[in-house]
């Protein structure tokens, strides 16, 4: 029989180690080795793929990420690499900038969209390579196998705000629980919000980009009267506010006109509103009471739609302008009137203070709704019952190093590790076999009857 040239083809297929120029039969155990073998590396192939025992060498994108002036560095700041599919940005890399605004990306060789994702806890606005507003103008980056891509940089411009203050227009007294909308000129976009005025009647919307913006005051029936800067109360009326790049636009201030007639006596006990106004029937929910003239240790009671009177407990006395108290559980649904009576008897009365609504009803995303959701270091998509993570490692070195696996994606630095591991266990099988082969080989041959050699295919016999 003549001999193979490639010996673990003649071991795997046909049962014979050539050692030494002799041929040793192995065909009766050795094919349940075979199978064992052939088995164990099918199963090895089909977990691991293939693909990770052949992944090439990666590469590196790496750059700066800096302040507007092009000098500063801005620390904390997530760089993602990642190909464009179904015209969506999918993340293939990680990275995030140092104390020297340095970032660096491994990446397995490809052409990346590379960009800045900024989250609300950041004070600067995102985006793509080169200076790209969105995907669609983005600069792909060719990215080689043992390559490193330098100069990938970013200069970021920081997010501009509007501030001011809101006060009573009869009083001039800060008024509390207010926010502030600015909207486009046209008055049907709206752009950012403010929270709700504290007691110091400061409101600030930050995060906007530069441009021209209009201002209104979200009162949430506050009993006072809505208007657009300055002073009107149209959109065509309003005075645009320009706000120019990493521009702080304050003095926007607001002087709201309260709702009915002014109190002809300024020392009078007044209950000018609720915050929340909305109350869901299944929960305690704390409230403030705002108004006029409050004094320590006063008496508040609410009224249903079927004209039953409760008094509330707990109410905590702030200031003469503020009282906080808790409003309780199954409370019938509906509009409720709000009493406070302070220690002296005397007691004013707001009418539909507040309402008791039915519990917002939350949704499961279905199949046909996807919720994406991005945090430090992980990105999530939730569609029909899946989860898509992307985990960022650092490692040392000038920079730091970051890689990034994505389960169901490219696999990109996963293909280093678990190719690794792969091919270690694959080695170790073919090992093992080797190892009992040839310990079978280097067994005496026993002797039959007749001292010829046996014909047990158990051990081996000599080929010519």
């Amino acid at each position: 029989m003549e001999r193979s040239c490639h010996p673990f083809h003649d071991l795997i297929f046909s049962g014979y180690l050539w050692y030494r120029g002799t041929k040793f039969d192995l065909s009766v155990q050795g094919e349940a080795m075979r199978r064992w073998f052939l088995v164990t590396v099918s199963i090895l192939l089909s977990l691991g793929g293939a693909a990770p025992l052949l992944a090439q060498e990666e590469g590196i994108v790496t750059g700066h990420v800096l302040r507007s002036d092009g000098v500063t560095p801005i620390a904390e700041i997530r760089v993602e690499a990642g190909v464009k599919e179904s015209g969506q940005f999918v993340p293939r890399g990680t990275g995030v900038s140092d104390t020297e605004g340095r970032y660096r990306i491994s990446l397995p060789a490809g052409s990346y969209f590379v960009r800045v994702r900024t989250s609300d806890a950041h004070e600067f606005i995102g985006e793509y390579y080169n200076d790209a507003p969105d995907l669609a103008s983005a600069t792909e980056v060719p990215v080689g196998a043992g390559e490193t891509v330098d100069g990938i940089d970013f200069t970021l411009t920081a997010f501009s705000s509007i501030s001011g203050t809101i006060t009573s227009e009869e009083t001039g007294l800060a008024l509390i629980g207010i926010a502030v909308d600015v909207l486009t000129t046209d008055g049907t976009t709206l752009v950012a919000s403010s929270e709700a005025t504290g007691e110091d009647g400061r409101y600030l919307v930050a995060r906007l980009p530069a441009g021209r913006y209009i201002a209104y005051t979200d009162v949430r029936g506050r009993g006072v009267i809505p208007e657009y800067y300055d002073d009107v109360l149209t959109v065509e009326e309003a005075t645009p506010i320009p706000v120019g790049e990493e521009d702080a636009v304050t003095g926007i201030d607001f002087a709201l006109a309260e709702e009915g007639e002014p109190s002809a006596n300024p020392e009078a006990l007044v209950v000018r509103g609720v915050v929340p106004d909305e109350i869901p029937n299944d929960q305690a929910t704390d409230v403030a009471i705002q108004g006029d003239n409050f004094k320590e240790t006063p008496t508040v009671t609410i009224t249903d739609p079927e004209g039953e009177t409760r008094t509330l407990e707990g109410v905590i006395f702030v200031n003469s302008r503020r009282l906080e108290a808790t409003l309780p559980t199954g409370l019938r649904l509906g509009g409720y009137d709000l009493t406070v009576t302070n220690p002296d008897g005397e007691s004013a009365t707001l009418f539909d203070a507040f309402t008791v609504v039915e519990p917002a009803e939350t949704t499961a995303p279905t199949a046909e709704t996807t919720v994406e959701t991005t945090v430090e270091g992980t990105t999530t998509s939730e569609a029909e019952g899946t989860t898509e993570k992307s985990a960022t490692t650092s490692s040392g070195g000038a920079g730091g190093t970051n890689k990034t696996a994505d389960d169901g994606g490219c696999g990109c630095s996963a293909a280093g590790g678990g190719g690794a591991s792969l091919l270690l266990a694959l080695l170790f099988v073919i090992a093992v076999y080797l190892a009992v082969c040839l310990h079978r080989v280097t067994l005496p041959p026993h002797k039959d009857a007749g001292g010829g050699p046996n014909d047990n295919h158990d051990h081996f016999t000599e080929g010519a």
